[in-house]
């Protein structure tokens, strides 16, 4: 059985101290607005932080896209649900849908084999490395500016398993919250 994930990626946050500060303030609101409980438990993927979702899940969808009565929805679809993962330091985010397609530089835009995109991938995670080469345009950029469709090497995310579509309107104001530019990787495990 698949996993659906979307992930909101803040990849201009590059330090630790900037991630936390901002995860906190994130995770305050969505507690406020009721979107997740302020309830935080081990994760089952990893040493993660994992938050149910909360009484008023459905303000993150557009509510037109649930049909005719979302409440009924909400109440079948809470069964399936999984909980808001925090992605908070060094991790990666990603999806296995087999499309191993290049990495693009963030300053030239030029493609660059995945291979390469991986292996500094696991030395930005292990804290060997901050940045990546292209070998385009010969310029060094933090790991977590390079974009892929499957794969992010972030210092913070939000990623909510088997929610239905998050409305274009919510990731925009978590990127409000955040004070950045924030980017939706989606697909399935």
């Amino acid at each position: 059985m698949s996993t659906w994930n979307q992930a909101i990626l803040a990849r201009a946050v590059l330090a630790p101290d900037q991630a936390k500060q901002l995860a906190d303030q994130v995770i305050a609101w969505l507690a406020d607005e009721r979107i997740i409980l302020d309830a935080p438990s081990d994760c089952e993927f990893d040493d993660s932080l994992c938050y149910p979702p909360g009484p008023d899940f459905l303000k993150v969808h557009n509510l037109e896209d649930l049909g005719p009565d979302p409440t009924r929805f909400a109440n079948s679809y809470r069964v399936v649900m999984r909980d808001m993962r925090l992605v908070l330091g060094r991790g990666p985010v990603f999806n296995a849908q087999g499309r191993f397609l290049s990495a693009y530089c963030p300053s030239c835009q030029q493609p660059v084999p995945v291979d390469d995109f991986l292996r500094s991938g696991e030395s930005w995670v292990s804290g060997e490395c901050d940045v990546m080469r292209c070998p385009h345009c010969e310029v060094d950029s933090e790991l977590p500016l390079w974009e892929h469709d499957d794969i992010a090497f972030v210092m913070l995310a939000f990623e909510f398993w088997d929610w239905a579509v998050l409305s274009e309107r919510f990731v925009a104001a978590v990127g409000d919250k955040l004070g950045v530019k924030v980017t939706l990787l989606t697909g399935k495990h």
